[in-house]
């Protein structure tokens, strides 16, 4: 009873979240555009609100072969018609340019974090930019994105079936999603793969040592693309081995996530020792916390994985986690330089919200209530 009630109070936060970030993005790119930018809000606001809520009930009610595929379809043409008829240049977006810092100068001999094209380094692990690699050879790293969320709907089909609907409901009703689309960004896009991971988890519950091994180098390739991945990544398995206490397994899984990361970190080291430590990826991404406001999340992190018995308290907590992370780093931003010219002229990317959605929507998901509960070993 207990369970239940924390679902439907969890499923209620991730509905109030996703109308409020997606109603942000509308406010600041409508405001740009018409002088009917609060109204119109208002009413996408109510539009998502009603799609977070009464959407499953109106897909189960179409023909559903038809509804997947003319909803996939749809978001691919979209996609492409917005990545062709919006340059890329024009948005002041530059995380597709730091992919391209970083491979331009591998492809040039150059240390890849060192500054290029303008002041800015990129900040991303080099995981996330191999993942990216495809997308920067093909001269389109937009659809890096789309194809991740398409990877993510087409798993989730294979799994809860006709639940695939409303995810792709949720995308495609989404401002942030579309902005994240056409700006070439790819916050959203390691938050994907970490539930790919839980899915996993989820689904094959590993025994053996060698299972956690595996587990442990998945992980370390998830640790080395963003490091904030790493407070979901806790919550997910503080929920088995915090119960299970399965001690052996825990350092077969921990030691091979830290020898994965160092494996990755290496060639960097060796590549260019000296700026190794003054062009640093963790550095560049540790503004977003400092060393306190970190351990508090950590901790949060094994609590909320304790606490969360079933995949919808898990994900709730894990996007609550996400969203407390941005807060921390936007409220620097807030009292500096004001709740206005943070929003609309940009002083903070509002995007790092977005980490936080797809937790959100998978909490949302009906067939998650109750099932997959982890109990004391």
């Amino acid at each position: 009873m207990v369970q239940v009630k924390s679902e439907q109070i969890i499923q209620r936060l991730a509905v109030v979240f996703i109308i409020l970030v997606n109603g942000l993005f509308c406010l600041k790119y409508s405001y740009r555009a018409t002088h009917w930018y609060l109204p119109l809000t208002v009413g996408y606001m109510a539009f998502v609100g009603l799609s977070s809520t009464y959407g499953m009930r109106i897909l189960q009610r179409l023909p559903t072969t038809i509804t997947f595929w003319g909803g996939m379809v749809g978001f691919l043409l979209v996609s492409v018609v917005l990545m062709v008829v919006v340059d890329k240049d024009s948005l002041h977006v530059d995380r597709w340019l730091m992919i391209a810092t970083f491979w331009d100068n591998i492809r040039d001999g150059i240390y890849p974090y060192v500054p290029r094209y303008g002041p800015n380094i990129p900040s991303q692990l080099p995981v996330y930019h191999i993942l990216a690699y495809p997308f920067y050879i093909a001269g389109e790293v937009g659809f890096y994105s789309v194809a991740v969320l398409v990877t993510w709907v087409f798993l989730l089909r294979e799994k809860y079936k006709t639940q695939t609907w409303f995810v792709l409901l949720m995308i495609c009703v989404s401002a942030g999603v579309w902005w994240e689309i056409v700006s070439r960004s790819t916050i959203i896009m390691n938050m994907v793969l970490v539930i790919v991971m839980m899915m996993y988890v989820d689904t094959a519950k590993p025994k053996t040592v060698w299972h956690h091994v595996i587990l442990g180098v998945l992980t370390g390739l998830l640790l080395a693309t963003r490091v904030t991945v790493v407070f979901p990544l806790i919550v997910m398995f503080s929920a088995y081995y915090l119960r299970q206490r399965a001690v052996q397994h825990v350092i077969a899984m921990a030691v091979a996530a830290l020898f994965t990361i160092g494996l990755v970190l290496l060639p960097l080291y060796i590549m260019d020792n000296k700026y190794f430590w003054q062009y640093n990826p963790l550095l560049v991404q540790s503004y977003f916390t400092n060393s306190y406001i970190t351990v508090i999340l950590l901790v949060l992190s094994f609590i909320g994985g304790y606490l969360g018995k079933s995949p919808v308290l898990r994900y709730g907590i894990c996007g609550i986690l996400m969203v407390l992370t941005t807060m921390w780093a936007s409220q620097i931003h807030y009292w500096y330089f004001g709740p206005w010219a943070m929003i609309f002229d940009s002083k903070f990317d509002i995007s790092y919200y977005l980490q936080a959605f797809p937790y959100f929507v998978m909490a949302l998901l009906p067939n998650l209530r109750g099932t997959g509960t982890v109990t004391n070993g």
